[in-house]
């Protein structure tokens, strides 16, 4: 086991601990863009930069040593940390109303903790990828975190992605749908921005659903269930079936004072 002072705080973390999980400890979660729990360490986005020792250095990739001091809210990391972020958003669209993931936006939120107003943006123009029917690709978009790569790639193993003349793309650049893609959409589930999304149709949806002349029929996959029971803070797989179903109906009534019949 190795103490360290962290903001203060001193925590004793297991040897090997990195920087950032030993903030975790004693209480100070870090902002990272590429960073990821069910992923490897990257250290490619810099906006963790902490104060280790009088110096400044990324927390996620710097493993802890005894009597180490961090200070992650000093002016010199502050100043870092925006001027790391404000790279990234130099060249991001400044596209947020009209983005799924506006409100749910991993650089959204940091560019708002840290305050930063003051970015002139050079947005890259890339062109989309719109090829399958179930993920969208927005490649001027992408951070360059590798979240997406490394779960194609290493989880899932896939192998429809990769990071070749700096920025992530399809294997030999084709079109999303003619690579090895399954569509399982895990690339979307850990891309912190709106680089790869799903294909919503909620518009047609809703608008079915409020059209008296239609019946409308829901098929729930599985992982619905389980991703729902995490967004509301309950334990993965606590939600069951009956549950889930009376909450679709009350729904579908408050919202269009249609009641939903499905089978019992």
């Amino acid at each position: 086991m190795v103490y360290v002072i962290v903001n203060g705080i001193q925590v004793t973390v297991p040897d090997g601990t990195t920087v950032m999980q030993a903030a975790a400890a004693a209480g100070f979660q870090l902002p990272s863009l590429c960073s990821h729990p069910d992923l490897k360490v990257k250290d490619n986005c810099k906006v963790c930069v902490v104060d280790i020792n009088g110096e400044l250095k990324t927390a996620c990739s710097e493993v802890v040593s005894p009597g180490m001091v961090v200070k992650t809210f000093t002016p010199a990391v502050i100043e870092a940390k925006k001027a790391n972020l404000k790279k990234i958003l130099q060249v991001h669209p400044q596209d947020c109303l009209n983005c799924p993931r506006n409100q749910n936006c991993e650089l959204q939120t940091l560019a708002e903790t840290l305050i930063i107003r003051d970015v002139e943006p050079k947005p890259l123009k890339l062109a989309k990828d719109t090829s399958t029917p179930s993920l969208l690709r927005d490649p001027s978009k992408c951070t360059l975190c590798g979240r997406c790569v490394e779960v194609c790639n290493d989880i899932q193993t896939v192998g429809a992605l990769e990071i070749k003349d700096g920025v992530v793309r399809t294997v030999d650049g084709k079109p999303l749908i003619e690579t090895k893609c399954v569509m399982c959409g895990q690339c979307a589930l850990v891309c912190p921005v709106g680089a790869i999304v799903e294909n919503e149709e909620m518009d047609k949806f809703l608008a079915a659903v409020a059209d008296p002349d239609k019946i409308v029929v829901t098929q729930i996959a599985p992982a619905v269930r389980v991703a729902v029971a995490e967004e509301l803070g309950l334990p993965t797989g606590s939600l069951d079936m009956l549950n889930f179903v009376a909450g679709l109906r009350a729904w579908a009534l408050i919202m269009y004072s249609t009641p939903i019949s499905l089978p019992t």
